[in-house]
């Protein structure tokens, strides 16, 4: 097979290849180029850059020249900048404006000497089209993720506004709890500050969580007890509450219904189910290998009357638990054993 630069077969395979390529002397002076390259130097003959020296290129990187010398192979990205040819004087060319190009040089050693090149063979993509794709693309996600973080800005300005709203509110109650003398109405107003308290909790933690958006459902749970023990802490201070619950992050729709459901739930167990005033509340929350999430509350209290062991939540006087439940297209059931036991199951969050 023909290997030599004089032979037809190689010319041919040389002059006609789609890539640009340059062939240098061991000074680095240019020896001869292909067609490919004459279109990307915008020059029309050889002549026209004949007098082109590879070591003298402004666009060849720093330490190439000694690399390429030493007979090593070298490869790069780089910009070909056309105004920097004019204002130099390599060359007159056609072209204007910058180009990114990928440049591979290879020595070769024709003579007997392996240690010296005795030519260069440059090899030059023009990848301006994909390099300005991915500028544009990484400007794209740039101006993405500054959208984000602005749009995280404003979640946090809104959730942060919404807990101050919900905490004058609660002051309002609060003082107008203090001139309300019938004690009925005033256990009212503190069931109404209780469940405004559960869902300004949901803001206070999204707006301090590092993931906006998702609260971590154990952290408010634990929470959520602390708040409404502390509101009925002089009238059921012997009620124990054990929290069993793994790591769930959950969206800020899910927590808000789960916690109502909770603080509705603990505080029907702290008023109805230990006439002694002492007991255990145990809160289970889990997910099952189906990815249905269990929410158990169950209580060692006095238990249901027998009549209202029949899974409805009337029972309980518990209206607004059904409708809750209904919204996470959950399932309520109530099981009346050795205390109270209310299991809700959601398989379609």
């Amino acid at each position: 097979m023909p290997h030599s630069l004089g032979d037809e077969w190689f010319q041919n395979l040389f002059e006609y290849s789609p890539i640009p390529i340059e062939i240098y002397d061991g000074l680095g002076k240019l020896q001869t180029v292909n067609t490919a390259c004459l279109e990307l130097f915008g020059v029309k003959t050889i002549e026209e850059i004949k007098g082109f020296n590879l070591f003298k290129d402004p666009n060849l990187p720093k330490g190439t020249k000694s690399k390429l010398i030493r007979g090593k192979t070298v490869k790069y990205t780089s910009t070909f900048d056309f105004e920097l040819v004019k204002k130099q004087n390599l060359y007159n060319t056609i072209k204007s404006g910058i180009i990114y190009v990928e440049v591979l040089i290879k020595p070769l050693f024709f003579s007997k000497d392996k240690l010296t090149p005795s030519n260069y063979a440059v090899y030059v993509q023009n990848i301006t089209n994909r390099r300005l794709g991915e500028l544009e693309k990484s400007d794209f996600l740039e101006r993405l993720q500054e959208r984000v973080e602005e749009k995280d800005l404003l979640m946090k300005e809104i959730h942060h506004r919404v807990k101050n709203n919900l905490q004058v509110i609660s002051s309002l109650i609060i003082l107008q709890n203090h001139s309300i003398k019938d004690a009925i109405l005033r256990e009212k107003f503190k069931d109404l500050l209780n469940r405004i308290k559960s869902i300004s909790l949901n803001h206070d933690y999204l707006f301090s969580s590092e993931h906006l958006g998702k609260i971590d459902f154990k952290k408010y749970t634990n929470k959520l007890c602390e708040n409404i023990l502390k509101t009925y802490e002089h009238q059921y201070n012997g009620v124990q509450i054990r929290i069993d619950a793994v790591e769930l992050f959950l969206n800020v729709k899910e927590a808000q219904v789960y916690g109502m459901i909770l603080n509705e739930l603990i505080t029907n167990a702290l008023k109805h189910a230990f006439p002694d005033k002492q007991g255990n509340i145990t809160i289970s929350f889990f997910q099952e290998e189906n990815n249905s999430r269990i929410l158990l509350v169950k209580d060692d209290g006095i238990g249901l009357p027998d009549q209202s062991n029949s899974n409805s939540t009337e029972s309980l006087g518990l209206p607004l638990v059904k409708n809750l439940v209904r919204q996470i297209n959950g399932k309520l059931e109530i099981i009346n054993n050795k205390g109270t036991e209310i299991r809700i199951s959601t398989t379609d969050l």
